[in-house]
This record gives C-alpha cells, sequence and structure tokens, in this order.
C-alpha cells in the first residue's frame, strides 16, 4: 500500500512506474510564449520586467503533486531521470494539485539551522491543477506560486513539514538582490 511506500524505500519497479507515469506528462519546454493576464498587482511590475532570480546550490528535482492508488502524494523527481532518484514525500495539499500539479527547482540544506533543514526551492511552475503553464508568462507562473504556497499546502511553514517548499528569491532589481544576498538576508 501506499503508506508503506512512504515508510519504506521504493522498488525499482515503483520507480520505474512513476518515472514512466511522469514522462506520459510530456514536460518538453516549447519557445512559444502566449500574453495573458497576470496576476501580480500591476504596481509591482516595473517598466522592463526583468525578473532577476537566486537560485541555491544543490540539486534539481521535479515535484509531482498526483495520485497513486487513490492516494494523494507528493513524489519528488531527480531532474536526471536516468538516476531513478525518485522519493514520496509526505504532505497534506489540497486535493486538487493531484491533478497533475509539477514543480521544478532545489533541493538543499541549510547549514545554520538546527534540525530538519531540508528546502525546496521552486524555479518553475510546469503545470498547475492539471493546466499546463509552460506557455504562459513568466509573470502569470509566478502568480500561481504565489497561489499555491498560499493556498493550497497548508501546513508547509509549519514545524508538520519536514522539506520546506518556497520559492526563489526574486527581485526587479539585481543589484538589490545581490546586495540583500551580500547581507546574508538570503538561506
Amino acid at each position: 500500500t501506499l503508506l508503506l511506500i512512504i515508510m519504506q524505500h521504493i522498488t525499482f519497479q515503483q520507480k520505474n512506474t512513476i518515472i514512466t507515469n511522469f514522462q506520459k506528462l510530456k514536460l518538453s519546454y516549447d519557445n512559444n510564449v502566449h500574453k495573458k493576464v497576470c496576476g501580480i498587482p500591476r504596481s509591482y511590475m516595473n517598466d522592463s520586467n526583468d525578473i532577476y532570480c537566486l537560485i541555491p546550490k544543490g540539486s534539481k528535482f521535479y515535484v509531482w503533486f498526483t495520485s497513486i492508488e487513490d492516494k494523494r502524494v507528493c513524489v519528488f523527481i531527480n531532474s536526471f531521470l536516468q538516476k531513478k532518484n525518485v522519493f514520496i514525500y509526505p504532505i497534506q495539499f489540497d486535493k486538487h494539485l493531484s491533478l497533475n500539479t509539477v514543480l521544478y527547482g532545489t533541493l538543499h540544506y541549510l547549514k545554520e539551522s538546527a534540525g530538519n533543514n531540508k528546502i525546496f526551492t521552486i524555479e518553475d511552475m510546469l503545470m498547475y491543477k492539471g493546466y499546463d503553464l509552460r506557455t504562459q508568462t513568466e509573470q502569470y507562473r509566478i502568480s500561481s506560486i504565489i497561489s499555491l504556497l498560499g493556498n493550497d499546502l497548508p501546513d508547509n511553514m509549519q514545524h508538520k513539514s519536514n522539506i520546506k517548499i518556497s520559492p526563489c528569491h526574486m527581485s526587479f532589481s539585481y543589484d538589490e538582490l545581490l546586495q540583500n544576498y551580500n547581507n546574508g538576508h538570503f538561506y
């Protein structure tokens, strides 16, 4: 059962099944960008619309919210699918995320804090509740990430979650982002 999968290592056959089903989503990037109304208030946007992101060092993963054996699960899949580094992570989330929500980002660790200090930093959102976001604007995908973190992952930043899911640090100003990093304002 799924509970056993969460508590124990996933078998080679289970990993292959998860990867096969994940590959059916056909997650390939295309260059067609369609203009959509953005959920970020216009007051936050600047004329150039350049967004600078601070990406941490760590292992690249996809995070896939889906269903296995009629159970909602959060699956971490190494971005190098040949490695078959796959694990199921127990986390509470809105049931609509399991209609196929896919994130891409970095799994890394905090050195300063005590206890469990794993963080998954979102770099991109590829699908949200079954909707393909790869052809949407960057601003639209950012607003979807904000919605995910604010509405769909209730215990994400509480002590109940061992892996915290957070967006990467962003700014419209490269100099501001660099200054904040140099001042230690980031993890």
